[in-house]
C-alpha cells in the first residue's frame, strides 16, 4: 500500500510538469526551418528594452559629444610643404601650447583659468587622408626613405574630460566635470586659445605690413639735416620690403591696379624728387637748430674719411709695389678644360697671384675715391652750416611745413602700400594661419548613426543572450517531458 502512495506522489509530480511543459509549448511554436519564435506574450517586452536600450545609447553620444569641442587651423602657404613657415623657419604646430599663447588666452579669460589647467584639457593632432598615406607610401616603395609629410590642416580640440584627466582615474574626470561648472565654456576657452595663436603666429613668423608703420616721433626730435637721412633709411627699409614682395610674384597686381614694383618706384620717387628737394634747401640755407653739435657731427665724419682715405691709398700701393716686382715668367696665362652648366667642355682661364693683387688694388683705389669724396662733401657742408650763425625764424617754419609734406606723403604712400600687401597676403600667399569655427562632437548625422549602431549591436547581444536561455529552457522541458512519457509507459 506504501508502494501505491509513493507512485501516485510520483506521478502527481510528473503530471504537473507536464502541464506547464504544455503551456509553454502553447506559447512558443517552432517553425518549419527549427528556428525558435518569441513568445507573443514578449513582444511588447522586447520593445520596451529596444527603446530603452536606443535612449541609452543617445545619452552616451550626446555626452561623448558634449565633452568636447575643437577648432581647425589651416596653414595654405606654400612652405608648409617643406615644413616650414613664411620665412624659413621651422614651423611648430604645437607652439599653441606655449607658455606665450596660453598665457595670452588666459589674460583674454580674465584669468579664469590658469595656463597648466589649459594643458590638461588641450590637445593638438594632424589631419590626414587616405590620398596623404598612399602618397607616403609610394615614396616608401619608391626607395625615397628620406620624404617627409607635413600636413597643412590640425584640430585643436578642448576636452572636458581629455586622456590625459581620464588616465588618471574615474574621480579625477569627475572632478574635472565638476571644475568646468566654474570656468569658461569650453567655445569660450577654445575661440581665445585660437585667437591667441593665431596673434602669436603672425607676430612671429608673417611678414606682415607692420613695415609701415612709422614712428615720426624720433624723425621729428632729429636736426634738419639730419631727418632727411632718416626718413631716407625709412624709405629704403621699405623699398627693399617691396623688392621682396616683387620678386615672389612680379605679376601680381592689386584690384586697384597696383603692383609691388609701381609701390617700389614710387618710394624712390620720394626719395629722388622730395626729399632731395628737402635737404638741398636746409644745405642751402645752413638751417639747423644746434648748429655746434651738427658742425661737430660733420667734422667726425669729415675726420672718418681723411682717415679710410689714407688707409686706402697705401693699400693701393702696396698692391702696385707686389705687381711691379712679379715674375713675369710666371704670369703667363694658363688654360684647363671645364664643364659649364650643359656639360659641355670649355677652356677655362685659372687666376693666379699676379690677378688677385690686380683685383685688390682695384677696390682699394675705388675706396679710397669714395673716401676722398666724402670728405670733400661733408668739408662743404661745413663751410655752408659753419657760415650762417642763426636760422631766422620763417626759414626754420618753411622747413618744418617741408618736412611735414614730406612725413604726409609717406603715410599716405604707406596706406597704400599697406592695403596691397594686405591683400597679396590674403589671396595669393596666405601667408598666415585661418582658423575655423568651433565645433562640437561628430555633427548630427553621424551621431544619429552612432546611436543606431549601438542600439543594434547591444539589441543583437541581448536577442541572441534571451535565444540562448530559450533553447535551454526548451530541451530542459523536453528532457522532463520526455521523462513523464517513459513514467506513463
Amino acid at each position: 500500500m506504501k508502494l501505491d502512495d509513493k507512485a501516485i506522489t510520483e506521478n502527481h509530480s510528473v503530471d504537473n510538469e507536464a502541464i506547464d511543459t504544455a503551456e509553454y509549448l502553447n506559447d512558443v511554436s517552432e517553425a518549419d526551418d527549427g528556428l525558435i519564435k518569441m513568445p507573443k506574450a514578449t513582444y511588447s517586452y522586447s520593445l520596451i528594452c529596444l527603446i530603452i536600450i536606443a535612449v541609452v545609447a543617445a545619452v552616451y553620444v550626446i555626452a561623448i559629444n558634449s565633452n568636447s569641442a575643437y577648432t581647425t587651423v589651416s596653414a595654405s602657404f606654400s612652405e608648409i610643404a617643406d615644413g616650414h613657415n613664411p620665412d624659413g623657419s621651422p614651423f611648430e604646430i604645437y607652439e599653441v601650447l606655449s607658455d606665450e599663447v596660453l598665457k595670452s588666452a588666459c589674460d583674454k579669460l580674465d584669468n579664469k583659468v590658469d595656463p597648466e589647467t589649459l594643458k590638461k584639457h588641450i590637445s593638438v593632432t594632424g589631419i590626414t587622408t587616405d590620398g596623404t598615406f598612399n602618397t607616403i607610401r609610394q615614396k616608401v616603395l619608391d626607395g625615397n626613405d628620406t620624404y617627409s609629410y607635413f600636413p597643412s590642416r590640425y584640430t585643436i580640440t578642448y576636452s572636458i574630460v581629455s586622456d590625459s584627466i581620464a588616465a588618471d582615474g574615474v574621480f579625477a574626470s569627475i572632478a574635472a566635470v565638476f571644475k568646468q561648472l566654474a570656468m569658461p565654456s569650453k567655445t569660450k576657452i577654445l575661440q581665445c586659445v585660437a585667437d591667441s595663436y593665431k596673434e602669436y603666429y603672425e607676430n612671429n613668423y608673417v611678414l606682415t605690413s607692420e613695415v609701415f608703420d612709422i614712428d615720426w616721433s624720433k624723425t621729428k626730435s632729429l636736426d634738419y639735416f639730419n631727418r632727411a637721412s632718416e626718413i631716407n633709411n625709412i624709405l629704403n627699409r621699405i623699398s627693399r620690403y617691396l623688392g621682396k614682395r616683387y620678386d615672389e610674384d612680379v605679376e601680381f597686381v592689386s584690384k586697384d591696379g597696383v603692383s609691388f614694383g609701381d609701390l617700389k618706384d614710387e618710394a624712390a620717387g620720394i626719395m629722388q624728387n622730395d626729399i632731395e628737394s628737402y635737404k638741398s634747401f636746409v644745405i642751402q640755407n645752413g638751417i639747423t637748430s644746434d648748429r655746434d653739435k651738427l658742425l661737430k657731427q660733420f667734422r667726425y665724419v669729415l675726420n672718418t674719411n681723411n682717415d679710410q682715405a689714407v688707409r686706402s691709398r697705401g693699400e693701393y700701393a702696396i698692391m702696385l709695389d707686389g705687381i711691379s716686382i712679379y715674375d713675369p715668367s710666371i704670369t703667363k696665362v694658363v688654360f684647363i678644360p671645364a664643364l659649364d652648366s650643359e656639360n659641355v667642355f670649355y677652356m677655362n682661364r685659372t687666376k693666379i697671384g699676379i690677378d688677385y693683387l690686380t683685383e685688390d688694388a682695384s677696390k682699394a683705389n675705388l675706396a679710397g675715391d669714395e673716401a676722398e669724396n666724402n670728405a670733400h662733401y661733408y668739408e662743404y657742408l661745413i663751410s655752408q652750416f659753419g657760415n650762417v650763425t642763426n636760422s631766422e625764424d620763417w626759414i626754420l617754419k618753411a622747413a618744418d611745413k617741408r618736412c611735414e609734406e614730406i612725413i604726409s606723403k609717406v603715410n599716405d604712400f604707406c596706406e597704400r602700400a599697406v592695403a596691397v600687401n594686405d591683400e597679396y597676403i590674403s589671396s595669393v600667399s596666405y601667408e598666415g594661419v585661418e582658423i575655423s569655427s568651433i565645433s562640437y562632437g561628430q555633427g548630427l548625422i553621424p551621431s544619429a548613426v552612432a546611436i543606431a549602431k549601438i542600439t543594434v549591436i547591444w539589441a543583437s547581444v541581448l536577442y541572441v543572450l534571451w535565444l540562448a536561455c530559450s533553447v535551454l529552457q526548451k530541451k530542459k522541458r523536453a528532457w522532463k517531458e520526455g521523462k513523464y512519457t517513459d513514467v506513463n509507459s
